[in-house]
């Protein structure tokens, strides 16, 4: 017969998703309660991303153990706890064994940013961003188009040719604004990409078009939405990872994009934009 325990408390393994393991085993000893201390990417790694669990994987997480927390504290900038390179920040959380809940108190906390630090009572069952002011932008924008991706046919004249990982290590320095996403270059399509972690995000025969892209990708409203979703696992550049950012008013890549154009068309009113402003570091 199994031992157990009225309260589970751990610091598991942060490697491929092993936390997960831990997490869902101490979850199972426990008769009260389960406290751990993981990286924040349950709530946003893609239901699909692979992981190094036997258990579990991010979509059962999400559905059988998120029920259970009661309580989350989120610190986006990891090394206000620990001296490492965890982009999607660092989670303590409770679970309680006997008890499901439609609301969790959800404490943001970051020393070097106190424009982030809050506490909410909300839901996070729906893979809602752990950043209270990141849920409080998509609240306040309502029902939205989010932007997908184009399907790459590689037969245009021109292609935009991104760097698909989060962009340098400006994402730790304290108080600092981030870049979120990396340079994108437009390219012909007999260039060569340069590397692996580069691919085509755009295309088209008319290289204002792509021009246009790049703006709408370098406004730090477009890349809030994709900071406030951010997963150390895999590339960024996916519909997955940008499913907070609104899709252009238009629909349309068709003029040079500015924040002032995106805020005004989305009604932002401007202690949204502060924050923004506060936390994306320009991108020319």
């Amino acid at each position: 017969m199994c031992m157990k325990f009225d309260v589970v408390v751990g610091n598991p393994p942060y490697n491929k998703g092993m936390d997960l393991d831990f997490v869902n085993m101490g979850f199972e000893l426990c008769t009260k309660y389960c406290v751990m201390i993981t990286p924040a990417k349950w709530q946003t790694a893609a239901d699909d991303q692979r992981t190094a669990s036997k258990t579990i994987d991010y979509k059962q997480f999400r559905k059988q153990l998120v029920p259970h927390m009661s309580k989350v504290v989120f610190y986006p900038d990891c090394k206000d706890l620990f001296d490492i390179y965890q982009i999607d920040g660092i989670t303590y959380f409770r679970l309680d064994k006997l008890d499901v809940f439609d609301k969790t108190e959800v404490v943001n906390r970051s020393l070097s940013r106190d424009i982030l630090n809050s506490v909410v009572s909300r839901g996070i069952r729906n893979r809602e961003s752990l950043w209270n002011i990141g849920y409080n932008i998509v609240s306040h924008l309502g029902n939205y188009e989010t932007f997908k991706f184009p399907v790459i046919t590689n037969n245009r004249k021109y292609r935009v040719v991104a760097n698909t990982q989060i962009s340098g290590y400006d994402w730790f320095i304290d108080g600092q604004s981030r870049y979120v996403v990396g340079v994108a270059k437009i390219i012909s399509i007999d260039d060569k990409i340069e590397s692996n972690v580069h691919r085509v995000v755009f295309e088209s025969d008319d290289i204002e078009e792509c021009k246009s892209f790049v703006s709408w990708l370098y406004t730090k409203f477009t890349r809030f939405f994709v900071a406030i979703n951010i997963s150390k696992l895999g590339p960024i550049l996916t519909d997955d990872y940008f499913r907070f950012v609104p899709a252009p008013p238009s629909g349309k890549f068709d003029h040079i994009y500015t924040d002032e154009e995106l805020y005004k068309a989305f009604n932002l009113p401007q202690k949204y934009i502060d924050v923004i402003e506060a936390v994306i570091k320009e991108r020319k």
